[in-house]
């Protein structure tokens, strides 16, 4: 197939998990770039509960038993993990024995409390993989004018979301991955020949072209947004995504319309969820903790796809952040 230009570009998309919460803890979530995650995956993981009785609390460490529930069996698992609590601090839990919470002798705010699936987080051992797992069910976006809206500000009312909560069985616990896009790169394949079919004044001024638009103020980024959306949603095909699952990349859609100008020969989403202690996947997708999808967004039959060298230009690299 025949190279347009000389240079072909792909834009990059990173998408970066940024907070892991149930939804009734949407009110407590705060911190720095909270309002810059408009990119949210729904999603299941396995419920887990710890039985109270069987906690061993010393002064640096704890042991207990744990269960994660398929259907109506609990598999039990016994985990340890180390602590700089002290030594006069006890764990508690409550039924349905899904949360823990630790407390000094005597006081009544606890000092650490939150969901017994989280400890895996906090470098407990002996969780079996299935409580590292969690589920895609939906893929969705929050962005508003001008970026206004977040994730935090979508979901409480979601109706899909309520749908999934009403769905879901009682073996299962409902998550959601809150992210941003994190970084937006322009790649360029070089062919080996260093040569296209348009002149090289052509070739110059589309590269400068997507330059532009990868350095333009964050106001003019919707097309960021709405990429990560529909690549993630093309990639994990969730179960309540009802657009987008089969059909992208297309011609009609609005962000490859919206991208039309600057003539791209790809674009590529990542998902990077390391610092959230998750592997996301779902009946279409193995779990990882990292995903990464190239899609071809060029509609030219005869037009070639990137090859041999890949030469990045990054946001990050330019000091504008997403």
């Amino acid at each position: 197939m025949a190279r347009k230009y000389a240079a072909e570009l792909m834009v990059g998309v990173m998408t970066y998990g940024y907070v892991l919460v149930r939804p009734q803890e949407l009110g407590e979530v705060e911190g720095p770039r909270t309002d810059e995650t408009h990119i949210y995956l729904i999603g299941t993981r396995p419920r887990v509960t710890i039985d109270p009785a069987s906690v061993m609390m010393r002064a640096d460490g704890l042991t207990a038993t744990c269960q994660w529930w398929d259907r109506d069996t609990a598999h039990s698992f016994r985990i340890v993990g180390k602590h700089n609590l002290g030594s006069r601090v006890f764990l508690e839990s409550a039924y349905p024995y899904t949360d823990f919470a630790t407390r000094s002798v005597g006081d009544r705010e606890p000092l650490v409390a939150g969901p017994v699936i989280n400890l895996y987080a906090k470098d407990f051992r002996g969780f079996p993989p299935e409580c590292r797992d969690l589920q895609v069910l939906y893929v969705g976006k929050a962005y508003g004018e001008d970026g206004s809206r977040s994730s935090l500000d979508r979901l409480p009312s979601l109706a899909t979301l309520q749908r999934i909560l009403t769905d879901v069985t009682p073996d299962r616990q409902v998550w959601l991955i809150l992210a941003r896009i994190d970084d937006l790169t322009i790649n360029g394949g070089f062919n080996a020949s260093g040569e296209g079919s348009v002149d090289e004044d052509e070739d110059t001024k589309h590269y400068a072209r997507a330059l532009r638009w990868l350095n333009s103020d964050f106001a003019t980024r919707k097309e960021s947004v709405d990429l990560a959306e529909a690549g993630l949603i093309r990639y994990f095909k969730p179960r309540y995504n009802t657009q987008l699952r089969e059909s992208f990349p297309s011609k009609g859609h609005s962000v490859i319309q919206s991208l039309k100008d600057l003539d791209l020969n790809s674009f590529v989403v990542e998902l990077q969820l390391q610092d959230l202690h998750i592997y996301a996947g779902n009946e279409a997708v193995k779990p990882a903790n990292f995903h990464a999808q190239l899609f071809e967004i060029n509609f030219e039959a005869d037009r070639g796809p990137m090859l041999d060298i890949l030469q990045p230009r990054s946001t990050n690299q330019t000091g504008i952040q997403l």
